[in-house]
């Protein structure tokens, strides 16, 4: 037999190099499933099989689950995907809000009963809360804005775009704050209703 350069296979195989005959070769062993299981029930073939399915859906699920693990770890999110995820959510809630109004608002046009039924949703604390969710959102998403209006007449300023969505959520914090405790103090302890 010639000589095989390292790092390369032979060209023949083992068995027609003459060491060995295919009849000579040794049997593979079959898979577990495929052999019979000797059991003195014959539901109990039914059942292990079952139990074998369970574990291997099981085995498979998590396998699946630690590559998405890994994937999700992998990618790394960046202070501008967040923002721009953030200036996005904040612009459907305030459209999503926007609609809501329009239609609260229109009940006019059906009598003064709808429009204060209508009006009763709002004079509740879970309405009051969503309130001040979407005031946050109004905040962040004119804050953002600004942010953007800036980098985009002022190229120099995208090197310091992390930092600017940082003054951008602690700007919307601290006008949260006194945004916040305005709206609330009706349901407060400290408040009036």
């Amino acid at each position: 037999m010639s000589a095989v350069r390292p790092g390369r296979r032979p060209s023949v195989r083992r068995w027609q190099s003459g060491s060995e005959t295919p009849a000579e070769r040794v049997p593979r062993k079959r898979h577990p499933r495929s052999q019979p299981l000797e059991s003195a029930h014959p539901d109990d073939t039914r059942r292990s099989r079952a139990r074998e399915d369970r574990s291997s859906f099981r085995r498979r699920r998590l396998t699946l689950l630690a590559g998405l693990q890994t994937r999700i770890l992998r990618y790394r999110i960046s202070w501008a995907q967040l923002a721009w995820a953030g200036h996005r959510l904040s612009g459907i809630g305030v459209l999503a809000f926007l609609f809501a109004h329009i239609v609260e608002t229109s009940t006019v046009a059906l009598g003064p009963g709808a429009y204060n039924f209508t009006q009763g949703f709002y004079r509740n604390l879970p309405a009051r809360l969503g309130e001040i969710l979407l005031m946050a959102a109004v905040v962040y998403h004119s804050l953002n804005g600004l942010r953007v209006i800036v980098m985009d007449f002022w190229p120099r300023t995208t090197v310091h775009y992390r930092s600017l969505t940082y003054g951008v959520v602690a700007a919307t914090i601290i006008c949260m704050v006194p945004i916040g405790l305005i709206m609330i103090t009706p349901y407060a302890p400290w408040g009036g209703r």
